[in-house]
């Protein structure tokens, strides 16, 4: 039974320290801009496999073919997808005073399907869209997404791998910075009778009802700064706080526990290997160097320890939490017997401080409708429709003030909406939206003149 409580301690110590490597590698994904490159893979390749047979709908497939992959276009195309709209301001000094948001904010690293549709209108292509009827706009809305979506998913299958090994390489530059030995760690938990007794003690493994709120609370912890890490809105310059704050943590928790990690526990430098103190130990002093080359084959059994505690660290803080929970639910109670008959001395424990980080809630997915809402609207195009006197008055190049003839006279508030077509009724209960029905005949001639935005592109009405 003492392995399966160290195995419970262990795998709640697990919980915490594969947080830190969790936090590390979102860190060298904002520095090294890993998502935002990543979402502009996906969007040229969007671009060039989807957007190209929108716009040219009377090329072959050879000429199709052709024109995808890698194109100047598509470049153009992903850089204003992921453009910010909060990038911007006035004043002389904004840019030196807002550096960081300059440098590391201004582009999206994800996009939610109501971004998907707004950046879209600031596109070439889709200031060209939103000339068309709302029913034309909605369609291509629906493919475009339902094609982005598609090639998430193989993106994400290649993203989850990469983020893999590349928290395989945080994990064991922590271990060997920290020399963190999870071998001997297990180890000195299921051989130290104080040690485990004070680690069920701080799980609250005495209270099965303690046992199982300190679980929940673990999983909020963890789900709440893993959201954070990986939020939009943290910056590279709160990443290292983030780390920080997990940081104290782990020191606290192993100032209570008296784990064998650290540089005191540097290879050969336990105490009753030791001639000097731990301090003159260090990794770059000669007496390390010495007793490896003297005890080659236990130099070699730290360095694989160090690798297989690396590779128990990446496999991330859901799974360790996973098995905590599970381990929890089954020796609960033995563990509360155990840490009651061990704590006779009177002793309090000391509580670890928690780290107390809610996730925020996530939208819920906008219906077709929403989506085709965001899209008209982010455009900023007008929705009133144009006789043919004013399209063949702008194709002529006549000024648009100049141009028509026959306006239609501007709405207010207070205007009763325009009547919907016959082949797009307008539900009874949903909100009226002005350019919701683009086909209806325009009112008489009211002689005021308004400034028209011009037709651009070579659409065609579907």
């Amino acid at each position: 039974m003492n392995w399966l409580l160290a195995l419970l301690a262990f795998a709640g110590l697990m919980t915490v320290l594969s947080t830190v490597v969790t936090i590390s590698v979102e860190g060298l994904h904002k520095l090294l801009s890993l998502r935002k490159s990543g979402l502009q893979e996906m969007l040229r390749a969007l671009h060039d496999s989807v957007i190209v047979g929108i716009k040219d709908e009377g090329l072959t497939r050879t000429e199709l073919q052709k024109a995808n992959g890698g194109s100047d276009e598509a470049a153009r195309f992903a850089k204003d997808m992921t453009k910010s709209p909060s990038y911007g301001g006035q004043g002389r000094w904004w840019w030196i005073s807002n550096w960081n948001i300059n440098l590391f904010q201004r582009q999206f690293e994800r996009l939610t399907s109501r971004q998907f549709a707004e950046q879209l209108s600031q596109t070439e292509f889709g200031k060209a869209l939103a000339e068309q009827p709302r029913s034309y706009i909605r369609d291509v809305l629906a493919r475009s997404k339902y094609e982005f979506d598609r090639i998430g998913v193989a993106q994400s299958a290649y993203f989850r791998q990469r983020a893999k090994v590349i928290s395989g390489i945080a994990a064991f530059v922590f271990v060997l910075a920290a020399n963190v030995n999870l071998i001997d760690v297990y180890v000195h938990l299921s051989t130290n009778e104080r040690t485990l007794n004070n680690t069920l003690a701080l799980i609250g493994a005495d209270d099965p009802e303690l046992l199982k709120q300190r679980v929940e609370q673990i999983a909020d912890d963890t789900r709440g700064i893993m959201a954070d890490a990986s939020a939009d809105g943290l910056s590279i310059a709160d990443t290292p706080m983030t780390a920080v704050e997990i940081s104290d943590y782990v020191k606290a928790l192993n100032a209570e526990l008296r784990l064998p990690v650290g540089r005191e526990y540097f290879p050969f430098c336990n105490p009753s290997d030791l001639v000097r103190p731990p301090k003159h130990c260090e990794g770059g002093q000669m007496p390390v160097y010495m007793r490896l080359l003297s005890k080659p084959i236990e130099g070699f059994v730290w360095l694989l320890s160090l690798i297989a505690s690396a590779g128990l660290l990446a496999l991330g803080a859901p799974f360790w939490f996973d098995l905590f929970s599970k381990t929890a639910s089954l020796v609960g109670r033995a563990a509360a017997s155990r840490v009651a008959a061990a704590n006779t001395s009177g002793e309090p424990v000391r509580k670890a401080a928690t780290m107390g980080k809610k996730a925020g809630p996530r939208d819920e997915e906008p219906e077709l409708e929403e989506l085709t809402d965001a899209f008209i609207i982010a455009s900023g195009v007008p929705r009133t429709p144009l006789s043919s006197t004013t399209l063949i008055g702008q194709k002529l190049g006549a000024p648009s003030d100049q141009a028509l003839s026959a306006g239609v006279p501007k709405r207010t508030m207070d205007a009763p909406p325009p009547p919907p077509t016959p082949d797009e009724e307008i539900p009874s209960e949903a909100k009226v939206i002005p350019g919701q029905a683009d086909d209806y005949s325009p009112p008489a001639a009211s002689g005021r003149l308004r400034n028209v935005r011009g037709v651009r592109g070579k659409w065609t009405r579907a």
